[in-house]
């Protein structure tokens, strides 16, 4: 099977290259190139420790992003809005050519609205940067929202965060409701004009991890024109370890059985977890999931460059 073509919904290399300053890391963009991925979300997370200077931290990976695409130009490019999706379509159809020297782009998100401060309308600064999609809420609450980790309020959007939403529609913003406790998703799929996703989540009727979505939510998501981005951490795939390519297979046929093609897309998480599918080792082998999607699952082509890509070509067209 030819390379695929893939854009990858969720990624955490900039804190790894940026604050870490890790070498070995899961989402390199060269090895991501290498296995077939066109585009990756890359996201923008604040640590605890840097919640109080949250925005100065937010805009110092930005500036470290655009050195690192502005040094590896034209081999790295940022998405900017729709008028982009021509150059994915473009980079699609040139990569299957011989010698052709293969590209990717970065779409930016911010996980996590902390470098917002409690202010909603500097989201318009954000998106002057060049942020194209945010995650509402980390595992935390914040001023927007919160999240589903140990100190969930159950409580839904806040006044600000339902603010937000509104100013993410009329901007051109995705809104990311993965880590978002489930009033907050309800708040937002109720107020959002456009298609809401959840870019890093998986299905909680196979594994019943917190941070996946239940049957009602996704529902929700996939009639509203949105997706869950399968996710390759270890705790959201299987209970036991270690994950195997056979734990996603199982999220994907729920997702194919119960809803549809159009609902289902990636969003790996490399760089943010610390244990993933056996069989792959970083993105540079994207190509062995697309493989099994063929050849294992028997899935029909029309239906691998949905997952793959297509249905985030359609969220990027009608959201940015």
């Amino acid at each position: 099977m030819s390379l695929p073509f893939i854009i990858d919904g969720h990624t955490d290399i900039l804190l790894r290259i940026d604050v870490e300053k890790q070498t070995n890391l899961q989402s390199h963009p060269d090895d991501s190139i290498k296995g077939g991925v066109g585009m990756q979300i890359t996201a923008i997370f604040t640590p605890d420790e840097y919640l109080e200077n949250a925005y100065d931290f937010a805009i110092n990976i930005l500036d470290n992003l655009f050195l690192m695409v502005k040094t590896n130009h034209p081999k790295y490019w940022i998405y900017q809005g729709n008028n982009d999706i021509k150059k994915i379509e473009q980079e699609y159809k040139q990569r299957f050519k011989a010698n052709y020297e293969k590209k990717i782009g970065f779409l930016v998100s911010l996980e996590g609205a902390e470098p917002l401060g409690d202010d909603p309308f500097k989201i318009e600064e954000f998106h002057k940067l060049g942020i194209r999609l945010v995650t509402i809420a980390w595992s935390r609450p914040n001023a927007f929202g919160c999240g589903v980790g140990p100190a969930n309020n159950h409580k839904g959007l806040t006044s600000k965060g339902k603010q937000l939403i509104k100013l993410m529609n009329k901007l051109g913003i995705i809104i990311d409701v993965s880590h978002l406790n489930r009033e907050g998703i309800l708040d937002t799929l109720e107020i959002s004009d456009k298609p809401v996703i959840a870019t890093h989540s998986n299905v909680y009727s196979i594994c019943d991890n917190a941070r996946n979505l239940t049957d009602d939510l996704i529902r929700l998501i996939a009639e509203k024109g949105g997706f869950l981005g399968m996710c390759f951490n270890q705790p959201f795939l299987v209970k036991t370890k270690p994950a195997r390519i056979e734990d996603l297979e199982k999220h994907i046929r729920y997702m194919l059985d119960n809803f549809s093609s159009d609902s289902i897309a990636w969003g790996s998480d490399f760089d943010g977890i610390t244990g993933w599918l056996l069989e792959i080792e970083n993105s540079s082998e994207r190509r062995i999931i697309t493989d099994y999607l063929s050849d294992n699952m028997r899935l029909p082509s029309d239906i691998i460059d949905k997952i793959n890509y297509k249905n985030w070509l359609r969220i990027l067209s009608r959201c940015t």
